[in-house]
């Protein structure tokens, strides 16, 4: 929290009232870079909810039990679009046969962003990974996130490397 200066002299003086400022403006930042990090939008939901009842077909035609999945898939129609994207994903992992463990959530929590379709030879590509939610701690830090780029032929070049996560 940021105190407010009191009337005494010295809290009036130049050096306090900068200080007093700087703080402020660094708690504003503080609540916007946290608003903007954790942001599941309504199509990042509708995206998520097309994969998973796309996977839940197949999952059904293997004879996968629905009663750990229903549940999960109900999810979509959570206000809280956080929540409704986590047990999506967390539907489509347990028909892959995957358990549902930190690493695995920690996995789809990233938004990971290419700034352009088609890029020239020499250009450079923008990229951005920012986490949608705050995903639960990974038991087997730490991480780390690569790009590479691929020719047909299988050759190509190291684009981004993040990490460790």
């Amino acid at each position: 929290m940021v105190a407010a200066p009191t009337a005494d002299a010295d809290a009036l003086s130049p050096k306090a009232m900068y200080r007093y400022r700087m703080s402020l403006h660094r708690a504003i930042l503080f609540l916007f870079a946290a608003s903007v990090s954790a942001q599941v939008t309504p199509t990042d939901v509708v995206f998520a909810g097309l994969s998973a009842r796309t996977a839940q077909l197949a999952y059904q035609q293997r004879g996968g039990d629905m009663k750990s999945i229903g549940p999960l898939m109900a999810a979509a129609s959570n206000p809280d679009k956080a929540l409704a994207y986590r047990g999506l994903t967390h539907a489509m992992a347990v028909m892959q046969g995957r358990e549902w463990t930190p690493d695995v959530e920690l996995a789809t929590a990233f938004d990971f962003s290419i700034g352009a379709k088609a890029v020239g030879t020499g250009e450079y590509l923008a990229t951005r990974a920012t986490f949608l939610f705050d995903p639960p701690a990974a038991a087997q830090p730490p991480y780390r996130l690569q790009l590479d780029l691929l020719k047909t032929d299988g050759s190509g070049s190291q684009v981004m490397v993040m990490g460790p996560i």
